[in-house]
């Protein structure tokens, strides 16, 4: 896949991120741990290559002491661009897959989401269908190895109704069993360098894509540095979640206990 290129409405925002950001005198590492960021990730926002939440700009903003000129530069230049593309690059990688690792803090996995469920979280139709689509990975003749780490909060935080839960965390039960798919729980805890949703998609070549749900919006990304800091990030989370039998159990004490 060829390198991302940067979009004009994101390199002058970068811009303004990154005159600040010299003003104060800081590195972008060093900005990266305020926020906090995933190393690269900053450099990937001032190049113009990644689309960073508004919520990312009022915290830049206020690491940056801008007095509101990185929000104000994020609502002219970033609010208006459009994001469907983003995903789309990263659907093209998740395809052909031979490895896919997944860390949710917020939903199900939308590899794994049932169809109420994630009716529940896309009202549009197209947008509906679409993610179903995706899961057609898992029916691959060489279906991807799937590691998903879904934090504790996920099984308790009510999607639609209780009966929609039930039926999700099911089909989570029943997915567990699936050869090439391996399902953890993280207990709840504040894991270090973890700010929200990612995944990252691994080609048979070792060729990586990440993708990053920055809360309103998504990035693609493609810098080694920040995927490796997201490689290293799901690492030590993985080994701090349950393994693959003790989270089948604990999911089936969730159904028992909240959503019957």
């Amino acid at each position: 896949m060829g390198a991302k290129k940067p979009m004009p409405a994101l390199v002058r925002f970068g811009g303004v991120v990154n005159h600040h950001r010299e003003q104060s005198g800081l590195s972008r590492a060093q900005l990266a741990a305020m926020v906090p960021l995933a190393p690269g990730y900053v450099g990937q926002i001032i190049r113009g290559l990644s689309k960073c939440s508004r919520e990312t700009a009022v915290k830049l903003d206020a690491v940056l002491d801008a007095e509101g000129d990185v929000v104000r530069a994020w609502d002219k230049w970033v609010m208006k661009t459009d994001s469907p593309r983003s995903f789309a690059d990263f659907s093209e990688s998740e395809a052909t897959a031979a490895l896919l690792r997944a860390v949710d803090v917020l939903h199900v996995y939308g590899l794994f989401q049932a169809e109420a469920y994630a009716r529940a979280l896309l009202p549009r139709e197209e947008d509906l269908r679409q993610r179903l689509r995706r899961q057609d990975v898992l029916e691959r003749s060489s279906p991807p190895t799937v590691l998903a780490i879904l934090d504790e909060g996920v099984l308790y935080r009510e999607v639609g109704s209780a009966a929609i839960m039930r039926e999700q965390l099911e089909r989570l039960v029943e997915l567990s069993r699936h050869p090439s798919v391996h399902i953890q729980v993280a207990p709840f805890a504040y894991y270090r360098g973890v700010s929200g949703t990612f995944s990252i998609a691994t080609q048979s070549d070792t060729s990586s894509v990440a993708f990053l749900d920055n809360a309103a919006y998504g990035d693609t990304v493609h810098d080694n540095q920040v995927i490796s800091s997201l490689m290293d990030t799901f690492g030590r989370m993985q080994a701090r979640a349950l393994n693959v039998e003790e989270s089948r159990a604990f999911i089936r004490k969730v159904i028992e206990q909240r959503w019957t």
